[in-house]
């Protein structure tokens, strides 16, 4: 009984980071979470009527979705910084662009490779450029 109860409240965390991940990738706003909630549990009504109380256990608040965007990033952050280590060479490569709102953003860009010679590239950072960005 207990089993069950733990590999479906796994299962509706898996599913959390999962849509969470999506929304983060389409640069989606956090409150994205309950409209895909409430989304899926309308189509299980209807797929999968049995099943609704799993797809009701999926956490998708904007708080979750803040909170799972941050260990996401966390996470990457650490993949990235074990992966640096381990490079024998790397390159960066800067841009700067303007966002909707006129604010200068910096986008920096490392290339990495490691001692197979797999070359990979990462966004390193994205900072927003407040202020003069004129240089002088």
């Amino acid at each position: 009984m207990f089993t069950k109860a733990k590999s479906q409240s796994k299962a509706a965390v898996k599913a959390s980071f999962t849509v969470v991940a999506e929304i983060a990738k389409s640069a989606q706003p956090f409150n994205e979470g309950e409209f895909v909630k409430k989304c899926m549990v309308k189509v299980c009504d209807i797929v999968c009527p049995d099943k609704k109380q799993a797809f009701l256990n999926v956490s998708l608040s904007r708080n979750t979705v803040a909170e799972c965007t941050c260990e996401l990033a966390t996470n990457l952050h650490k993949q990235l910084m074990k992966k640096g280590k381990d490079c024998i060479a790397y390159s960066l490569a800067v841009d700067e662009s303007s966002n909707t709102s006129d604010t200068a953003q910096l986008s920096i860009f490392i290339r990495e490779v490691d001692s197979s010679l797999c070359v990979t590239e990462e966004l390193l950072v994205l900072k927003s450029m407040h202020g003069t960005t004129t240089g002088k």
